[in-house]
Protein backbone atom coordinates (compact mmCIF):
# COMPACT_ATOMS: atom_id res chain seq x y z
CA UNK A 1 0.00 0.00 0.00
CA UNK A 2 1.33 3.04 -0.94
CA UNK A 3 1.48 6.44 0.47
CA UNK A 4 -1.32 8.37 -0.92
CA UNK A 5 -3.74 5.65 0.38
CA UNK A 6 -2.56 5.37 3.65
CA UNK A 7 -2.67 9.15 3.83
CA UNK A 8 -6.52 8.49 2.60
CA UNK A 9 -6.81 5.97 5.08
CA UNK A 10 -5.62 8.34 7.98
CA UNK A 11 -8.20 10.89 7.24
CA UNK A 12 -11.07 8.53 7.26
CA UNK A 13 -10.11 6.83 10.77
CA UNK A 14 -9.22 10.40 12.15
CA UNK A 15 -12.58 11.76 11.07
CA UNK A 16 -14.60 8.90 11.82
CA UNK A 17 -15.92 9.12 8.25
CA UNK A 18 -18.73 6.06 7.34
CA UNK A 19 -18.35 7.81 3.64
CA UNK A 20 -16.25 8.54 0.66
CA UNK A 21 -16.50 9.76 -2.73
CA UNK A 22 -16.18 6.43 -5.52
CA UNK A 23 -12.47 6.84 -6.59
CA UNK A 24 -10.35 4.00 -8.46
CA UNK A 25 -8.21 3.99 -4.85
CA UNK A 26 -10.78 3.59 -2.67
CA UNK A 27 -11.86 0.56 -4.81
CA UNK A 28 -8.26 -0.70 -4.32
CA UNK A 29 -7.96 -0.35 -0.63
CA UNK A 30 -11.73 -1.73 -0.51
CA UNK A 31 -10.67 -4.59 -2.50
CA UNK A 32 -7.65 -5.31 -0.48
CA UNK A 33 -9.27 -5.18 3.13
CA UNK A 34 -12.10 -6.61 2.17
CA UNK A 35 -14.55 -3.57 3.84
CA UNK A 36 -17.00 -0.59 2.22
CA UNK A 37 -19.67 -1.11 0.32
CA UNK A 38 -20.78 1.08 -3.09
CA UNK A 39 -23.73 3.41 -3.11
CA UNK A 40 -24.01 5.19 -6.31
CA UNK A 41 -21.14 7.42 -6.40
CA UNK A 42 -20.17 7.07 -2.39
CA UNK A 43 -18.41 3.81 -0.73
CA UNK A 44 -19.87 3.51 2.79
CA UNK A 45 -18.18 2.50 5.91
CA UNK A 46 -20.10 0.32 8.82
CA UNK A 47 -18.08 0.69 12.20
CA UNK A 48 -16.74 -3.06 11.88
CA UNK A 49 -15.05 -1.48 8.05
CA UNK A 50 -13.77 1.15 10.26
CA UNK A 51 -12.12 -1.28 12.44
CA UNK A 52 -11.03 -3.73 10.13
CA UNK A 53 -9.29 -0.64 8.30
CA UNK A 54 -7.27 0.45 11.22
CA UNK A 55 -6.20 -2.84 12.32
CA UNK A 56 -5.24 -4.27 8.84
CA UNK A 57 -2.78 -0.73 8.97
CA UNK A 58 -1.72 -1.26 11.84
CA UNK A 59 -1.06 -4.94 11.01
CA UNK A 60 1.00 -4.01 7.88
CA UNK A 61 3.51 -1.64 9.30
CA UNK A 62 4.10 -2.33 13.01
CA UNK A 63 2.48 0.65 14.36
CA UNK A 64 -0.73 2.84 14.47
CA UNK A 65 -1.58 3.69 11.24
CA UNK A 66 -3.43 6.85 12.13
CA UNK A 67 -0.04 8.06 13.87
CA UNK A 68 2.21 7.38 11.33
CA UNK A 69 3.90 10.60 10.57
CA UNK A 70 3.63 10.73 6.52
CA UNK A 71 4.64 14.41 6.65
CA UNK A 72 8.79 13.55 8.53
CA UNK A 73 11.92 15.69 7.21
CA UNK A 74 13.59 12.56 6.34
CA UNK A 75 14.36 8.79 6.45
CA UNK A 76 15.48 8.90 9.73
CA UNK A 77 12.49 10.87 11.54
CA UNK A 78 10.02 8.55 9.24
CA UNK A 79 12.00 5.09 10.85
CA UNK A 80 10.07 6.29 14.03
CA UNK A 81 6.77 5.12 12.54
CA UNK A 82 7.05 2.75 10.07
CA UNK A 83 9.81 0.41 8.18
CA UNK A 84 8.75 2.30 4.83
CA UNK A 85 11.34 5.31 5.56
CA UNK A 86 11.65 5.93 2.07
CA UNK A 87 7.78 8.17 2.58
CA UNK A 88 9.84 10.95 4.51
CA UNK A 89 9.12 14.58 1.99
CA UNK A 90 12.71 14.89 1.16
CA UNK A 91 15.61 13.50 -0.02
CA UNK A 92 18.52 12.71 1.62
CA UNK A 93 20.62 15.66 0.46
CA UNK A 94 17.64 18.13 -0.22
CA UNK A 95 18.26 20.04 3.21
CA UNK A 96 22.05 20.71 3.16
CA UNK A 97 23.98 22.95 1.39
CA UNK A 98 27.44 22.52 0.08
CA UNK A 99 30.36 24.59 0.81
CA UNK A 100 33.87 24.85 1.36
CA UNK A 101 36.64 27.18 2.34
CA UNK A 102 39.92 28.14 0.90
CA UNK A 103 43.34 29.21 3.02
CA UNK A 104 42.80 26.75 5.07
CA UNK A 105 40.52 28.67 7.04
CA UNK A 106 37.50 26.49 9.17
CA UNK A 107 34.09 26.13 8.21
CA UNK A 108 31.20 27.63 10.55
CA UNK A 109 30.25 24.68 12.66
CA UNK A 110 28.21 24.77 15.57
CA UNK A 111 31.05 22.99 17.62
CA UNK A 112 34.54 23.51 18.39
CA UNK A 113 36.06 21.53 15.93
CA UNK A 114 38.38 23.27 13.07
CA UNK A 115 36.95 21.78 10.35
CA UNK A 116 38.90 22.51 6.81
CA UNK A 117 37.98 21.55 3.19
CA UNK A 118 40.61 20.63 1.33
CA UNK A 119 41.33 21.87 -2.77
CA UNK A 120 38.86 20.56 -4.30
CA UNK A 121 36.65 18.85 -1.59
CA UNK A 122 33.30 19.88 -0.72
CA UNK A 123 30.94 19.11 2.00
CA UNK A 124 27.63 19.36 3.05
CA UNK A 125 25.73 20.19 6.47
CA UNK A 126 22.13 21.38 7.95
CA UNK A 127 21.51 24.80 8.48
CA UNK A 128 20.97 23.72 12.14
CA UNK A 129 25.01 22.79 12.19
CA UNK A 130 25.68 25.90 10.68
CA UNK A 131 27.18 28.35 13.19
CA UNK A 132 26.01 31.86 11.57
CA UNK A 133 27.96 34.03 13.65
CA UNK A 134 31.18 32.70 12.32
CA UNK A 135 30.35 33.37 8.67
CA UNK A 136 32.46 36.35 7.70
CA UNK A 137 31.44 36.72 4.32
CA UNK A 138 29.68 34.52 1.83
CA UNK A 139 30.20 33.43 -1.77
CA UNK A 140 27.07 31.60 -3.64
CA UNK A 141 28.15 30.11 -6.87
CA UNK A 142 26.05 28.75 -9.46
CA UNK A 143 27.04 25.61 -10.64
CA UNK A 144 27.91 22.94 -9.09
CA UNK A 145 30.73 21.75 -11.59
CA UNK A 146 32.49 24.85 -10.67
CA UNK A 147 31.92 23.97 -6.86
CA UNK A 148 33.69 20.72 -7.15
CA UNK A 149 37.03 23.25 -8.49
CA UNK A 150 36.47 26.17 -6.46
CA UNK A 151 40.18 25.90 -5.72
CA UNK A 152 40.51 27.21 -9.38
CA UNK A 153 38.09 30.05 -8.64
CA UNK A 154 40.14 31.73 -5.37
CA UNK A 155 42.97 33.07 -7.27
CA UNK A 156 40.65 34.93 -9.84
CA UNK A 157 38.01 36.60 -6.60
CA UNK A 158 38.27 39.64 -5.82
CA UNK A 159 40.77 39.73 -2.54
CA UNK A 160 37.88 40.43 0.29
CA UNK A 161 36.10 37.04 -1.11
CA UNK A 162 39.08 35.01 -1.47
CA UNK A 163 38.40 33.64 1.92
CA UNK A 164 34.81 33.40 2.11
CA UNK A 165 32.72 30.95 2.94
CA UNK A 166 31.93 29.26 -0.38
CA UNK A 167 28.59 27.95 -1.09
CA UNK A 168 26.45 26.13 -3.94
CA UNK A 169 23.10 27.75 -4.47
CA UNK A 170 21.77 24.34 -4.65
CA UNK A 171 18.63 23.30 -6.61
CA UNK A 172 14.97 22.69 -5.91
CA UNK A 173 14.57 22.61 -1.49
CA UNK A 174 18.21 23.40 -1.53
CA UNK A 175 17.63 26.94 -2.96
CA UNK A 176 15.19 27.79 -0.01
CA UNK A 177 17.36 26.02 2.69
CA UNK A 178 19.94 28.99 1.39
CA UNK A 179 17.76 31.38 1.68
CA UNK A 180 17.16 30.20 5.27
CA UNK A 181 20.50 30.61 5.77
CA UNK A 182 21.15 34.06 4.26
CA UNK A 183 18.07 35.40 6.66
CA UNK A 184 20.07 34.23 9.63
CA UNK A 185 23.49 36.43 8.67
CA UNK A 186 24.09 39.29 10.15
CA UNK A 187 23.10 42.45 8.06
CA UNK A 188 26.67 43.99 7.59
CA UNK A 189 27.95 40.34 6.60
CA UNK A 190 28.98 40.93 2.49
CA UNK A 191 27.62 38.22 0.08
CA UNK A 192 29.30 37.79 -3.32
CA UNK A 193 27.05 36.19 -5.74
CA UNK A 194 28.71 35.09 -8.59
CA UNK A 195 26.59 33.19 -11.41
CA UNK A 196 26.62 32.96 -15.43
CA UNK A 197 27.31 36.03 -17.28
CA UNK A 198 24.14 35.66 -19.09
CA UNK A 199 20.57 36.41 -19.14
CA UNK A 200 19.48 33.37 -16.31
CA UNK A 201 22.70 34.16 -14.39
CA UNK A 202 21.69 37.71 -13.67
CA UNK A 203 17.79 36.92 -12.91
CA UNK A 204 18.55 34.35 -10.43
CA UNK A 205 21.19 36.58 -8.85
CA UNK A 206 18.69 39.25 -8.51
CA UNK A 207 16.40 37.40 -7.00
CA UNK A 208 18.49 37.22 -4.21
CA UNK A 209 18.67 40.56 -4.60
CA UNK A 210 15.14 41.09 -3.36
CA UNK A 211 15.99 39.15 -0.16
CA UNK A 212 18.82 41.54 0.67
CA UNK A 213 21.52 43.29 -0.30
CA UNK A 214 24.53 41.86 -2.33
CA UNK A 215 27.32 42.04 -4.39
CA UNK A 216 27.50 40.92 -7.75
CA UNK A 217 30.60 39.16 -9.00
CA UNK A 218 31.04 39.35 -12.98
CA UNK A 219 33.94 39.28 -15.48
CA UNK A 220 36.49 42.43 -14.52
CA UNK A 221 36.80 43.75 -17.80
CA UNK A 222 33.15 42.79 -18.95
CA UNK A 223 32.28 45.22 -21.46
CA UNK A 224 35.39 44.09 -23.82
CA UNK A 225 34.24 40.98 -24.24
CA UNK A 226 33.12 41.25 -27.79
CA UNK A 227 36.74 42.80 -28.91
CA UNK A 228 37.62 39.13 -28.59
CA UNK A 229 39.12 37.67 -32.05
CA UNK A 230 36.26 35.84 -33.65
CA UNK A 231 37.78 32.25 -31.99
CA UNK A 232 38.19 32.86 -28.69
CA UNK A 233 34.58 34.41 -28.37
CA UNK A 234 33.41 31.03 -30.29
CA UNK A 235 35.39 29.42 -27.66
CA UNK A 236 33.53 31.41 -24.59
CA UNK A 237 30.06 32.24 -25.81
CA UNK A 238 27.25 29.72 -25.84
CA UNK A 239 24.93 31.16 -28.30
CA UNK A 240 22.38 28.29 -27.82
CA UNK A 241 22.52 29.78 -24.19
CA UNK A 242 21.94 33.45 -25.12
CA UNK A 243 18.62 32.20 -27.24
CA UNK A 244 16.91 29.88 -24.65
CA UNK A 245 17.40 32.33 -22.11
CA UNK A 246 15.95 35.57 -24.15
CA UNK A 247 12.87 35.35 -22.09
CA UNK A 248 14.75 35.90 -18.76
CA UNK A 249 16.76 38.65 -20.19
CA UNK A 250 14.06 40.78 -21.69
CA UNK A 251 11.76 40.75 -18.14
CA UNK A 252 14.96 42.01 -16.56
CA UNK A 253 15.67 44.51 -18.91
CA UNK A 254 11.95 45.99 -18.86
CA UNK A 255 11.58 45.58 -15.35
CA UNK A 256 12.10 49.22 -13.60
CA UNK A 257 13.31 47.15 -10.33
CA UNK A 258 16.35 46.35 -12.05
CA UNK A 259 19.25 48.54 -10.59
CA UNK A 260 20.93 50.99 -13.11
CA UNK A 261 24.75 48.72 -12.92
CA UNK A 262 22.93 45.54 -13.65
CA UNK A 263 21.17 46.85 -16.44
CA UNK A 264 24.15 48.07 -18.32
CA UNK A 265 25.34 44.46 -18.19
CA UNK A 266 21.91 43.19 -19.56
CA UNK A 267 21.98 45.39 -22.20
CA UNK A 268 25.21 44.51 -23.24
CA UNK A 269 24.68 41.10 -23.15
CA UNK A 270 21.39 41.88 -25.41
CA UNK A 271 23.51 44.00 -27.87
CA UNK A 272 26.22 41.16 -28.40
CA UNK A 273 24.26 38.04 -27.91
CA UNK A 274 25.96 36.75 -24.99
CA UNK A 275 26.09 34.10 -22.67
CA UNK A 276 28.83 32.80 -20.88
CA UNK A 277 29.17 29.93 -18.00
CA UNK A 278 31.26 29.75 -14.93
CA UNK A 279 32.83 27.22 -16.10
CA UNK A 280 34.60 29.16 -19.08
CA UNK A 281 35.33 32.38 -17.13
CA UNK A 282 37.66 30.78 -14.83
CA UNK A 283 38.93 27.61 -17.16
CA UNK A 284 40.00 30.90 -19.12
CA UNK A 285 41.90 32.65 -16.45
CA UNK A 286 39.02 35.96 -16.47
CA UNK A 287 39.70 37.96 -13.40
CA UNK A 288 36.12 38.52 -11.55
CA UNK A 289 35.19 41.71 -10.04
CA UNK A 290 32.41 43.20 -8.71
CA UNK A 291 29.59 45.23 -8.40
CA UNK A 292 28.70 46.42 -4.53
CA UNK A 293 25.47 46.74 -2.83
CA UNK A 294 22.78 45.71 -5.37
CA UNK A 295 19.16 45.35 -3.89
CA UNK A 296 15.69 45.13 -5.02
CA UNK A 297 13.29 47.19 -3.18
CA UNK A 298 9.24 45.55 -4.26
Amino acid sequence: MDKIKVRMIQDVLRQRKNMVNDSKLWREICDEVNVGQLKGKKISFTFDDLSSLESYGDNLYGSSIININLDAKDRMESSEDTSEDKWSQRGVFEELISMARAQRLPLPVKDDSSFITPSGVVTSLSVEKIDTAKIESLLIIENGTLMTHWNELIPLLPKEYQSSLIVYRGHGQNQNTLIELIGKLADDTPIGVFYDFDGAGFDMALNIAEVRAIDILHPCKWSELHKLSSEEFKKLNKQNSFVAQTVQLKNRINSTSTPKPIMDMLLYLREHRIAITQEHLIKHQYSISKTDNIRIIK
